[in-house]
């Protein structure tokens, strides 16, 4: 199985420019997008859509997800009003998994922004906390994880996206999950977001701020997790997460199993 996750910054212009027809070309089983800024969104052919606009301002945030396995159920939101009047979270369930797909406030323009966005980490993860299957977390955090994940980290040291409560927060789920990136990529120097300005993305000046979390409990599933940087059309490179699944049922097996263990059949 296939994830790709982007945060695209206007779903209408990575269409116009065809950059969307250039993430199906890559053959995701799911795609998770972010900032999609958009209350319709065009189907595609062999996939399911859902899309998650923001309530009021239309025009900014909101999720959606393409995917050709036919979730259980889908939610939209947490719970939390304020939150998800901006249409930043949407939950799947699967057979053996919830995904969920998730655009973080980034908190950068005042004290009162950053307040924000630690009320909606602490209230988004009292929600996945709740998940009775083992989770898959895909988006834009508007943080880095440490200092490994920016090119230069005294630049953010101190500010939002780098915040001492933000690195508890990400020290503290990643005792229940695992980064899919860095399990295979322990280097330095891949980033998944660059500033808007002149040779940022050329000189790979950037950050890592998009990731899949994965449940302890799924880590035998992952084959691969990497980052798309060569993909034009937003701020934001898309990310990858590969999983060893059953390619009659979709249920995703650990890496030794032998048959699928939902419906039997030999996958290895």
């Amino acid at each position: 199985m296939k994830i790709i996750s982007w945060n695209v910054n206007g779903l209408k212009s990575i269409i116009e420019k065809g950059f969307l027809e250039e993430i199906i070309s890559q053959d995701p089983d799911i795609l998770c997008l972010q900032e999609v800024k958009s209350t319709e969104i065009p189907e595609i052919e062999n996939y399911i859509s859902y899309n998650y606009p923001a309530s009021e301002l239309v025009n900014l945030y909101g999720t959606a997800i393409y995917t050709k396995l036919e979730p259980i159920s889908v939610r939209k939101g947490f719970g939390d009003k304020e939150f998800d009047a901006e249409g930043r979270v949407i939950r799947m369930e699967f057979e053996n998994f919830y995904l969920y797909n998730v655009y973080c406030p980034s908190g950068a323009s005042s004290p009162e922004r950053l307040d924000r966005k630690y009320r909606f980490y602490d209230g988004f993860t009292k929600y996945v906390y709740k998940s009775n299957k083992p989770s898959i977390i895909c988006g834009d955090f508007n943080r880095i994880s440490a200092e490994i994940d920016a090119k230069n980290p005294k630049n953010i040291k101190g500010k939002s996206g780098f915040m001492p409560e933000e690195q508890d927060w990400f020290k503290e789920i990643l005792t229940k999950y695992v980064d899919a990136f860095r399990k295979f990529h322990p280097e330095g120097d891949n980033f998944s977001w660059w500033p808007n300005r002149k040779g940022f993305r050329e000189e790979n000046k950037g950050y890592r701020f998009d990731y899949f979390l994965v449940s302890n409990t799924f880590e035998n599933t992952l084959t691969d997790s990497y980052i798309l940087k060569d993909q034009m059309g937003s701020d934001h490179a898309p990310i990858v997460l590969e999983l060893n699944s059953c390619p009659v049922c979709g249920t995703v097996n650990n890496n030794d199993n032998e048959f699928c263990y939902q419906c039997g059949i030999k996958i290895i």
